[in-house]
């Protein structure tokens, strides 16, 4: 008996000691098959124009001993693949696109490809793509033989441009891929926005310099200012006057917002309001201008951009609790303002504080119930306040306003006006005493110690609200 159980043991040991093998097998095959996915390179495409052709040479420094996957642009001619000793890693065939060649080191692709820049002035697809490599950095050098008047451009900071009698001569740099190639037919002026940022125009623009959208140091981007109409591939942008010109720094945010930030499926949409935020530039999204509005109506200037850069220090997730948590650590205060605004078609919500100490009132703790900051102003819960300092209160719907009765006397406060009636008497106010904020009615501090003759004491850990007899 002892054998046989000894046996099924060791067995069983076996087979889970196999089983862990093989799925540490996979686990390793899996990595190093992420580990080729990410190989990351950098290359260098030289450009020669003349006689409405393109001549390419595309060079990738550093590969490792493997296969790669190609894809060269739709219309390309004699393309070749050369490696660091010189030798063919591959030759396509007139017309072949897509294909794949094993090699190592620096390789060089070479092709000729047609292009009408007059008419076709943004060439879209010019540079071969590959699957499983990582473009870290890309220098483009473009040498125009045409001896026309006129400019190229593509994404990234140019480096050098000489012109001379027979040929001008450009040069880029950019990080990753480079981005589709534009020609204008006359010389462009070339302003640089910011480090990254470049904006090239027919004639002298003025930039305005708003030294507070500090995301635009982090944006690496090429501006053309034409009349082609076009969208833009994430690095070469265009716009026609001014105003495109100002709505243009609204699509540079929410494409680095997307691009820096991950958020949550219900939630992918505050990346318009992030966007919206950093730019001050107004978004397509009604909601997302509402939120963006609020905040700046809300929160003091130096908290507004206080917020501004805590998103642009932030990495990672982006979510609606995370914001509210930001604005916590700049006020000491609590919100829920984003996760209450988190999902798209849900009606909008006021921005409020929590004040966060209990609630106290005629020496009852209200439960569940806060004083909240809204306007610069301390607001209390009305019905509940109300009821704990003995008052009955009713709401005339039609007149929004409320009747107070307590011990003979009779008050009536309004949503929207600026007085109360007191016993048949009118009395004037310089603000309303009400407001309904996210479907809850409010009273305001000054107004609750004034009409109700209350005393209200701030302790560390506990507002008490008493009556002042």
């Amino acid at each position: 008996m002892f054998r046989t159980s000894l046996m099924f043991i060791l067995t069983s040991l076996a087979s889970i000691g196999g089983f862990l093998f093989f799925q540490w097998q996979d686990y390793v095959t899996a990595l190093k098959h992420e580990d080729e996915e990410q190989v990351m390179v950098d290359q260098t495409i030289e450009v020669t124009y003349r006689d409405d052709k393109l001549y390419i040479k595309q060079t990738l420094y550093d590969l490792p001993e493997g296969t790669y996957t190609v894809t060269l642009p739709t219309g390309i001619s004699e393309a070749s693949c050369i490696n660091s000793e010189g030798q063919a890693c591959e030759r396509w065939k007139e017309g072949e696109e897509r294909t794949s060649f094993t090699s190592s080191g620096n390789v060089t692709i070479t092709y000729h490809l047609r292009v009408q820049r007059n008419t076709e002035p943004l060439i879209k697809n010019w540079y071969a793509q590959f699957s499983n490599l990582k473009i870290l950095h890309t220098i483009v050098q473009l040498s125009d033989e045409s001896k026309q008047e006129g400019t190229w451009v593509v994404s990234g900071k140019r480096t050098s441009f000489i012109e001379k009698k027979y040929i001008n001569f450009y040069r880029f740099e950019t990080a990753g891929t480079p981005s589709s190639l534009y020609w204008h037919e006359s010389p462009m002026v070339m302003n640089e926005w910011t480090s990254t940022i470049t904006v090239y125009t027919p004639t002298e623009f003025t930039i305005k310099a708003e030294e507070w959208k500090k995301f635009l140091e982090q944006v690496e981007a090429t501006i053309i200012m034409s009349d082609i109409q076009s969208s833009t591939d994430g690095k070469l942008y265009f716009f026609r006057n001014e105003q495109d010109f100002e709505q243009l720094q609204y699509e540079l945010a929410f494409n680095y917002v997307n691009n820096r930030f991950d958020f949550l499926e219900e939630e992918k949409w505050l990346a318009s309001v992030v966007s919206s935020l950093l730019a001050d530039e107004k978004s397509n999204h009604s909601k997302a201008n509402l939120i963006v509005q609020e905040l700046k109506d809300q929160l003091t200037e130096k908290t507004y951009f206080a917020l501004i850069d805590s998103i642009i220090a932030h990495d990672g997730e982006l979510s609606a609790e995370r914001l509210d948590n930001m604005i916590y650590e700049l006020t000491g205060l609590k919100t829920n303002f984003f996760q209450e605004n988190k999902q798209e078609n849900v009606p909008f919500r006021h921005f409020l504080l929590f004040d966060g100490r209990k609630l106290q009132v005629n020496g009852r703790v209200l439960d569940k119930e806060e004083a909240v900051y809204f306007s610069g102003r301390r607001w209390y819960p009305f019905l509940s306040t109300m009821q704990a300092l003995g008052y009955e209160t009713r709401p005339i719907v039609e007149r929004e306003s409320y009747i107070v009765k307590q011990a003979g006397n009779v008050y009536r406060l309004y949503l929207d006006e600026t007085f109360f009636i007191f016993n048949e008497e009118s009395f004037g106010l310089t603000r309303n005493p009400l407001t309904e904020l996210n479907e809850e009615i409010f009273i305001d501090e000054a107004w609750l110690e004034k009409i109700f003759r209350v005393y209200i004491s701030h302790l560390d850990e506990t507002i008490l609200i008493e009556k002042n007899f």
